[in-house]
């Protein structure tokens, strides 16, 4: 019992290493500084650069994966991972920040706008992908950042740190998430939607929200877990045959 809930105070810890909360904020400064480098068109080469390599992997099974990607990233399915992932926690006694798995509805009004000041011309027609894509689309002038990537990265994020501070990441399951989080995040490369700055854009705003948010979830999971493992102290039965008068 006494090293269980050591081992949740270890945890705990670990989810509020203050480590995570400065990776997050320099992932949301070197966000502004690329938004920067993007509004000054000082990346256009790098981008078409990266965009005709990723014609390299032009198959009909990276076609499958892009739309994949791109139905599983969507807006709609996201918010129902989120409300998932929302009851899940609430359900582990976790009150309002249950909530933290829809956190990432906070960058979608600033994708919107920044769609909408910053000068990104869409890709090119001419690199475009047409993949089965029944959900809705919105159209806005520019493309930086992506929000498909943003939210890739939010949600294999906010896993990675759950399950490094619960004790749980192996480096099988650590490397699968990352590899699933970046093929997601280059998908929209390889389908023609977005440039290459503009994915690196979506996810470090995905990194950066998930570090500051994730890593409180997890020690508010510990100390639940470590509240409930506590031994309850118990009167003192008496005996009542050794009691004297």
């Amino acid at each position: 019992m006494t090293s269980r809930i050591a081992d949740s105070g270890v945890r705990a810890r670990a989810g509020g290493s203050p480590a995570f909360a400065a990776v997050g904020t320099v992932s949301f400064l070197a966000f502004l500084i690329l938004a920067v480098l993007v509004q000054d068109r000082r990346l256009v080469g790098i981008d078409r650069t990266v965009t005709l390599a990723s014609q390299i992997a032009d198959s009909t099974l990276m076609d499958l994966w892009g739309a994949i990607a791109a139905i599983v990233l969507s807006s709609e399915l996201s918010l129902v991972f989120g409300v998932i992932g929302a009851l899940l926690l609430w359900r582990s006694g976790l009150g309002g920040w249950a909530l933290a798995p829809l956190a990432f509805l906070i960058l979608v009004p600033l994708e919107i706008v920044l769609k909408a000041t910053i000068h990104q011309a869409p890709v090119p027609p001419d690199f475009y992908h047409r993949v089965y894509y029944p959900l809705m689309t919105v159209t806005l002038d520019g493309s930086f950042p992506s929000g498909h990537a943003m939210r890739s990265a939010f949600f294999g994020t906010f896993l990675l740190v759950l399950l490094l501070s619960r004790g749980r990441l192996g480096w099988l399951t650590a490397v699968l998430v990352v590899l699933v989080t970046v093929l997601a995040a280059f998908s929209r490369i390889y389908l023609g939607y977005h440039w290459f700055s503009d994915v690196v854009g979506g996810l470090l705003l995905g990194v950066g929200l998930a570090l500051l948010v994730a890593p409180r979830v997890a020690a508010r999971l510990a100390a639940v877990e470590r509240s409930c493992s506590s031994p309850v102290d118990h009167p003192r039965s008496l005996d009542w045959r050794s009691r004297s008068d």
